[in-house]
């Protein structure tokens, strides 16, 4: 996995620009200081916007899934967004396999 903190997230593309604010989304997540119901849409929105899928997502997807395992996706009151989780994993992968041209891939 691609370190939070690599510089190379700069490099990586989201719909609306380079993925540094991904990474930051994730470790703020990570660390505990947001629910991941406060990051999920954001995250949709950056990565599988409109059925782009882009070059940060595929970096981003690995953290998302081990923090659903590690850091849980409750928020304060307990409550889980498995939408929000499934949406996003799931959004991911289908415009992966789904997009056409040479890379597939917005941002490249």
């Amino acid at each position: 996995m691609l370190d939070l903190d690599d510089p190379r997230w700069a490099k990586l593309g989201t719909v609306y620009g380079d993925g540094r604010l991904t990474a930051d989304r994730i470790k703020e997540w990570m660390s505990g200081n947001v629910p991941f119901s406060e990051i999920s849409w954001p995250l949709y929105e950056e990565l599988v916007h409109q059925g782009d899928c882009t070059t940060a997502s595929y970096a981003a997807l690995p953290h998302i899934v081990n923090g659903a395992i590690t850091r849980g996706l409750a928020d304060s009151q307990g409550s889980h967004d498995f939408n929000g989780f499934f949406q996003l994993v799931s959004g991911i992968e289908t415009t992966r396999c789904c997009q056409s041209g040479a890379s597939g891939i917005s941002g490249a």
